[in-house]
Parts: C-alpha cells; sequence; structure tokens
C-alpha cells in the first residue's frame, strides 16, 4: 500500500470520527431541565402529604426527589429527545374540620412550544371532605418539535386555591 493512500486513510477515518462526536454531542446535550411546582393556598389545613414519580416514559430522569412542604412540592425533571415523559403523583389531604373545594388551578409555565405540562385527576370544583386525601398527576413531556437546539432550562408552577364549601 502506498504512504499518500494510508494518510487518505487515516484523514478518512478521523473525519468520521469527529463527524460521530459531533453527532453525539448534539444528539445527547439537548436535554431539558425542568423545574417544577405545586403551591396550594387555602383557608383551611390543606396540606401535601405525598409527592412520588409513578411513570417515566422514554428517556425521562428525575434530576432530584421530590422535596415538599405543607404548601409547596419541587421536582425536577430531565427530558432528553421527543417522546420522554414523567408522571408526578401529588396528594393532598385536608386537615381541618371543614370540607373545602377547590376553587382555581392555576398552571403557569415558561413558554416553551417543545414541552407541555398537564394535571389529570383533580378539578376545578372538586370537594375534599375533612380528613380525607386527593391524588392528581402532574405531567410533563416533550414534544414531538424535533429541533436539535441547546440545552433548556424551563420551569412549571401548578397553584391549587382551595376554599370553605359552602
Amino acid at each position: 500500500m502506498k504512504k499518500g493512500s494510508l494518510n487518505n486513510i487515516i484523514v478518512i477515518c478521523l473525519v468520521l470520527i469527529i463527524i460521530a462526536l459531533l453527532f453525539f454531542i448534539i444528539y445527547f446535550a439537548n436535554n431539558i431541565l425542568i423545574t417544577n411546582k405545586v403551591d396550594i393556598s387555602s383557608n383551611g389545613d390543606i396540606e401535601i402529604i405525598k409527592v412520588v414519580s409513578k411513570g417515566v416514559e422514554g428517556d425521562a430522569s428525575m434530576q432530584m426527589k421530590p422535596v415538599f412542604t405543607k404548601t409547596s412540592a419541587t421536582f425536577k425533571t430531565n427530558l432528553f429527545s421527543y417522546g420522554d415523559s414523567i408522571t408526578y403523583e401529588v396528594t393532598v389531604k385536608n386537615n381541618g374540620d371543614k370540607d373545602v373545594k377547590l376553587n382555581k388551578i392555576i398552571m403557569s409555565h415558561s413558554d416553551n412550544e417543545k414541552i407541555s405540562f398537564k394535571t389529570k385527576g383533580i378539578n376545578k370544583n372538586d370537594l375534599l371532605q375533612s380528613g380525607h386525601t386527593q391524588n392528581f398527576d402532574v405531567i410533563v413531556s416533550y414534544n414531538e418539535i424535533k429541533d436539535m437546539s441547546k440545552k433548556i432550562d424551563t420551569s412549571v408552577t401548578v397553584k391549587l386555591d382551595y376554599v370553605e364549601n359552602k
């Protein structure tokens, strides 16, 4: 084999390795960090008692275990590619001596068409009786937008506003 053709083969191999590395970086560096938060306001004694991850699709993962207090829960999610999704189940309890109803669900999030946020299992005017619990889901999904952009940090806050049931 001639020295020139050996050099050409080495150069072609190096170019292919560089292209493969670039593809790897673009594909795997395209993750999205999502900070999720659930807040409760009420004139009763409503509290968050549990937050767990209950469903994962694709390569989605929790960046940290959910952290919650009586009135707030925070969970961070990593989504890597379209189709990834994670579902968190949140449990609230009415420790008060009066029944309450859900007056409003307010969901605010950074505007990013790649990510969809939704709640499931809880609706406006749901009654939460004294001493009872209610479970609902917060679902975070990476939509089918095939745009290879850089890492994105986004957030969502779900606020539950309970009022005394009259």
